[in-house]
């Protein structure tokens, strides 16, 4: 009988006792081996443990409970899409009008000009204009084979007004958007479906119509909406101005998806064009000879490593830019001037401010970016799709994580099992140990596992956390009469850890808030508060990832009280701050020509040997107020530092940096879930830290400017 011990970990709760072989132990509660189990751990074959592994996983299982890792999760439902249109058609009851009461019903409209979001962004956002709404209409009952067609017309006065609802204000002053509102809505569309040979018309905008009633005067059928009425958003990577990759799509077709920006990286060289045919083989030559054990187990490793283990290119690299299923990939780019890369977007709107960004790429060619565009309020729906796949990783890594302890539970304890440590493995460093075992040995699977969940969180988690940080911002709901601009964006870009320093997350943001029925003073001091709070949002989210001080406006603000530094204003580029950083202060001329007050140190923070160096821009008609800091990669709104292994060959690497996985990819499955608890904390917290950096920028401001105003979102909180 093998005896069984559990190391140094304690007994705790969610364990079982057991009497084997005269010893009591105490094993996981879902690995407590019954009589029948004990007897086929004798059969089993004896695993080899190599010393330094079992020392690497003992600290591990110590330190990391891996039997709450999945805990309290649930997997992700649903998708979005096309699929989820069409699906959405057949699960509705037949008939023509249970698609148009489900418009009707669970889109609410909302105005602005033009294709915007489209079905697939106007179901996400379940809001739309009449155009996005009657687009929706028109792809469930293209799902189910009805032939139909858009029709546009004119709203009277009256019927925008009981569509868009009466102006909060009772007078409406310069800069309302109420009366814009009424002249968006006035531009009306409905659909109309074939039923034998009549059309029948369906007008979901307004709350009251039925089927084949519509509010407002007809003007023309379409067939092919204009150009001019759709949203569009030109992406291209760009070296010293030169484009090397370009893509112009419809805005709607990247509502609800990512634009992603990464390495191409080739499965297998090429093959060469030159074939020699040489002196044909014998049939008996052509008969695969079956591989002996060792040659099987190294194959199976080899495929295993191969998407884990990606060489760190030394030569040019090619970039890939990939958008709605479209991907267009850069010539070859030298390595030396990778850092002069950048992605530009430009988004334009019909009648609205669109989206104009300038994202550096960066030095490292094993970065990644991610940008996700949105239109309206972020659902989780948008989260779902995108935490699917981490969910999954998860899964396996806690899976192999239980395995590996249940296995190094009832490790032998017979040292002839071990391999040797002698001159001979003391005079050379030994192969790591993912590079020479099996994948099927418990530790090895741990660790392939593991990296698999870093490379989803690459991957996949980039998507997710720019959705977190715009489902972040929904929570900004002001009492107060409030609406976002017709495009929104969250970029995240991920620079893996190198030899002397760890793994980072910058974020970029285009998240403005329009305000609608207060005073002009009203407006720009809310509009100020919303800025703050936004960076103080910001950071919080990638505090909850990366369980890190993030880098924000915000924080390096917060950071001068104790340092005993006091803001300093720059009102124009005459007045620039001279002692910044280069880059910062070429950032801060561009700032000071638009018209924006600077606000900031003039000498930067240090924290623990970190130099840290963020200000604020103020346009201060409006109020708009955003933070900036500056990263190794360029100007931004944030970064964090992450934890990520630094060398995916050492187990012990990649199992110090489990816990803060487990933390990352817990807090983004949860944000999608249905409780929204992982939300909830967010905006108490910022509504509790603002203020304190309000006064310190109210404390040299110029005479004046409007101080913010957090009641509209904070007067709720606790």
């Amino acid at each position: 009988m093998v005896s069984i011990s559990w190391g140094s970990v304690p007994c705790k709760k969610t364990c079982r006792r057991l009497i084997v072989g005269g010893l009591i132990i105490c094993m996981p509660l879902n690995f407590a081996a019954s009589a029948q189990q004990v007897q086929q751990i004798d059969a089993e074959p004896d695993i080899r443990w190599p010393v330094a592994e079992v020392n690497t996983l003992r600290t591990f299982f110590e330190r990391v409970d891996v039997e709450e890792v999945m805990v309290g999760l649930a997997a992700p439902r649903g998708t979005t899409g096309a699929a989820e249109i069409a699906a959405l058609s057949a699960i509705l009851p037949p008939g023509l009008e249970a698609p148009f009461r489900f418009v009707q019903r669970r889109v609410r409209h909302e105005p602005y000009v033009g294709n915007v979001r489209g079905a697939r962004g106007a179901l996400l956002a379940a809001s739309g204009n009449s155009l996005d709404q009657t687009l929706l209409l028109a792809d469930l009952y293209r799902a189910r084979g009805r032939p139909v067609r858009l029709v546009r017309g004119r709203l009277a006065w009256r019927d925008a007004v009981a569509l868009v609802g009466e102006p909060a204000a009772v007078h409406i002053g310069h800069g309302d958007p109420w009366l814009r509102w009424i002249e968006m809505a006035a531009d009306h569309w409905w659909l109309e479906v074939r039923r034998g040979e009549r059309w029948t018309s369906m007008d979901p905008s307004f709350a009251g119509t039925a089927v084949g009633e519509t509010v407002g005067e007809e003007m023309e059928t379409v067939d092919m909406l204009p150009a001019l009425l759709s949203a569009t958003a030109m992406l291209r990577l760009t070296l010293q101005e030169a484009t090397l990759a370009a893509l112009e799509l419809p805005l709607s077709q990247l509502i609800g998806s990512s634009v992603r920006v990464d390495r191409l990286v080739e499965d297998t060289p090429e093959a060469s064009d030159e074939v020699d045919e040489g002196e044909p083989l014998p049939e008996d030559d052509l008969a695969e000879e079956p591989l002996d054990e060792e040659a099987a187990a190294e194959a199976r490793l080899t495929a295993a490593l191969a998407d884990v283990l990606v060489p760190v290119p030394v030569g040019p690299i090619v970039l890939r830019l990939t958008a709605a299923d479209r991907v267009m990939t850069t010539p070859p780019i030298e390595l030396a001037v990778l850092d002069r890369l950048e992605l530009q977007v430009d988004v334009e709107v019909p009648m609205g401010s669109g989206v104009h960004a300038r994202i550096p790429f960066g030095a490292d060619p094993r970065a990644s970016l991610a940008i996700v565009f949105a239109s309206g309020s972020m659902t989780r729906a948008h989260l779902r799709e995108r935490t699917a796949p981490l969910f999954a990783a998860l899964s396996e890594l806690s899976s192999a994580e239980i395995a590996a302890l249940e296995a190094w539970t009832v490790r032998p304890r017979d040292r002839s099992l071990l391999p040797p440590v002698g001159p001979a493995l003391e005079a050379e460093p030994p192969v790591p140990m993912i590079e020479a075992g099996d994948p099927e040995h418990p530790a090895t699977a741990l660790h392939i596992a593991a990296l698999r969940s870093w490379r989803a969180l690459e991957k996949d988690g980039l998507d997710a956390i720019a959705a977190a940080l715009l489902v972040a911002g929904d929570r900004l709901r002001p009492q107060s009469p409030a609406y976002q601009g017709p495009a929104r964006m969250a970029a995240v870009h991920w620079t893996p850890p190198a030899t002397e320093s760890e793994g980072r997350l910058t974020v970029w943001m285009s998240d403005p808030l329009r305000l609608a029925g207060l005073e002009r003073d009203q407006r720009s001091a809310t509009t100020s508060a919303y800025g703050l709070l936004r960076s103080a949002l910001t950071g919080q989210v990638l505090n909850r990832v990366a369980d890190r001080p993030p880098v924000t406006a915000f924080d390096v603000t917060l950071r001068a009280v104790g340092t005993g530094g006091r803001l300093q204003w720059w009102l124009n580029s005459d007045d620039s701050p001279d002692r910044w950083p280069p880059v910062a202060q070429t950032a801060a001329q561009a700032d000071l020509a638009n018209g924006l007050l600077l606000a900031g140190l003039a000498q930067p923070v240090d924290r623990g040997g970190e130099v840290l160096h963020g200000w604020w821009g103020v346009l201060d008609e409006s109020g708009q107020t955003l933070g900036r800091v500056l990263t190794p990669s360029g100007i931004a709104q944030a970064f964090v530092r992450f934890a990520r292994p630094r060398d995916d060959r050492s187990l012990e690497s990649v199992l110090a940096t489990l816990h803060d996985l487990h933390a990352a990819l817990r807090w983004l499955i949860g944000v999608a879930g249905d409780d929204g608890q992982a939300l909830s904390s967010l905006l108490p917290g910022a509504c509790a830290a603002t203020p304190l950096v309000s006064d310190l920028l109210r404390a040299g401001a110029p005479p004046g400017t409007v101080a913010p105003a957090f009641e509209a979102f904070c007067a709720t909180q606790p």
